[in-house]
């Protein structure tokens, strides 16, 4: 029995033995495996972060070209629709002083007519009327069926009231 528990002893050594370099490498397998796992991710995160840089860069430059058309097109509108104006307002331009320039004749032709005219004909005198005291109570009367006329208290001799003709 001596035999048997040092052989038992023995193989439960061996046994454990056995188990600690198992266990040792696992664990150097687990390290591997980590470090590897690490450096594919650290791999991956620069393709990506490189791919986002890349990407990135190009969607600005597509941006700042498609900008720099459509500011392009925008000037060329601006521009056309500017000169498109301008001959507007040449015609005008045109268009007004060839007005201008018929009313000239037209007034030219105006003048020279009333000037034979008034040779033709002898001025008659016009007779003017005369303002009498009953053609002005006429006005007024027809100023105060307008309602244009307000009663005021004047400084007559005699004291009575005033009306004043209101203008406006």
């Amino acid at each position: 029995m001596a035999v048997a528990s040092i052989a038992a002893v023995l193989l439960a050594g061996y046994f454990i033995y056995y188990l600690a370099s198992v266990a040792t490498d696992l664990y150097q397998l687990k390290v591997e495996i980590k470090r590897e796992v690490d450096e594919r991710l650290r791999v991956v995160k620069q393709d990506v972060e490189t791919r986002i840089v890349d990407r990135s860069r190009w969607i600005r430059e597509n941006l700042r070209e498609e900008n720099q058309r459509g500011l392009g097109e925008l000037r060329e509108l601006v521009e056309g629709a500017f000169s498109e104006t301008d001959k507007d307002v040449a015609q005008l331009r045109e268009q007004i002083s060839e007005l201008t320039a018929r009313l000239a004749v037209l007034e030219n032709e105006a003048q020279s007519r009333q000037l034979t005219e008034d040779e033709a004909q002898p001025v008659a005198e016009v007779p003017v009327p005369v303002k009498t005291p009953a053609a002005e109570q006429d006005i007024s009367l027809a100023d105060d069926k307008a309602g244009t006329l307000k009663e005021q208290p004047a400084a007559a001799s005699d004291g009575a009231p005033v009306r004043k003709i209101n203008k406006g």
